[in-house]
This record gives structure tokens, C-alpha cells and sequence, in this order.
């Protein structure tokens, strides 16, 4: 589940990739589907399944379409929701302005303190 922080912001693009990479893996592996079938069937390598799925990388709505196929996900509600889910991951952070000050690696730091500001804790 996304949670939204005082400010109406979502919990930003870097934990929604890892969110939405996660699901994926977890629907491939159940179907017993490799990485290399995974890739080929989105005209991709291994290596960007994997990328995908560790949330390294943003998401081709056609890709996440073709791969919810692949994996069995036929429920139009679940579809929905993920290809929704890849369009806000898509979104560039507000670090992202910043993107010439700031190294490639360090981008993906941010985007996972700027979620963890989110993060809501009761006691009792």
C-alpha cells in the first residue's frame, strides 16, 4: 500500500519501483517462468528483468502489460492497479532537479530516504 505524507506527495518513485519490482518477481517465480523467458517475451534480455525487478530501472506500461500476461495475471482490477502503480513510479522525485549536482548512485538513496520521511509509527 502507497502512503501519502502530509504534503499530498506520494511515497515516491524509488520505493514504488522496488514495490512494483517485488510483485513482479514474486508473480514470475510463482509460475515457475525464468528471467531469460521473462525478457524475451518483452523483446528485452534477463537483465532488465532483473533490473526491473530489484527496481533499478522505470517501467514500459506494455512491458508491465505483456509481463501481468505472461505471469497469469488476468484480473482487470490487479491490472489496473500495477500499470497505475508503474506510471506514479515513473515519476521523477524532487531530487531529480538536482540531477546535475548529484551522482547517478546517490539518486536511488534519496528516493528511499525521501519515503522512509513517510513512515508512521503509534505506540499503544
Amino acid at each position: 500500500m502507497v502512503t501519502r505524507g502530509q504534503e499530498g506527495g506520494s511515497a515516491g518513485p524509488t520505493i514504488l519501483r522496488v514495490l512494483l519490482g517485488a510483485h513482479l518477481r514474486r508473480l514470475r517465480e510463482a509460475r515457475g517462468i525464468s528471467r531469460e523467458d521473462a525478457g524475451w517475451k518483452i523483446r528485452s534480455s534477463e537483465s532488465k528483468i532483473s533490473r526491473m525487478e530489484l527496481g533499478r530501472v522505470s517501467f514500459k506500461e506494455r512491458d508491465i502489460a505483456d509481463l501481468l500476461t505472461l505471469y497469469g495475471c488476468h484480473d482487470e482490477e490487479e491490472r489496473s492497479r500495477l500499470v497505475a502503480l508503474a506510471k506514479e513510479a515513473n515519476t521523477p522525485g524532487w531530487w531529480h532537479r538536482y540531477g546535475d549536482v548529484t551522482p547517478n548512485w546517490f539518486q536511488a538513496y534519496v528516493g528511499l530516504e525521501s519515503a522512509a520521511n513517510l513512515i508512521r509509527t503509534s505506540c499503544g
